[in-house]
């Protein structure tokens, strides 16, 4: 769903501004993804053909999201995140 919209949503109800939001969302929105992905894939010393591999997503999604020509998929933010917690990156 488009985040703006439910930040809209959010405000029209006098809620919090991400109430309507799931992690995915916040995450997207507040985060510069594609210096976050860079930065976690950099500091692990891996090229980003290793990276998919672990992260298990196309290389040419994955270079989309590190140039920030697309946005992460909400698929492979949950994948980043398990690994995160999995490989402490």
């Amino acid at each position: 769903m488009n985040i703006q919209l439910l930040k809209k949503m959010a405000l029209y109800f006098g809620v919090e501004e991400y109430y309507f939001c799931n992690e995915y969302h916040r995450f997207v929105d507040t985060t510069n993804v594609c210096e976050y992905l860079k930065r976690i894939r950099e500091n692990n010393g891996m090229t980003q053909r290793q990276f998919v591999e672990i992260l298990n997503v196309p290389l040419s999604s994955y270079k989309c999201y590190e140039v920030g020509k697309m946005k992460i998929s909400e698929e492979a933010y949950h994948k980043l995140k398990k690994i995160e917690h999995t490989f402490g990156l």
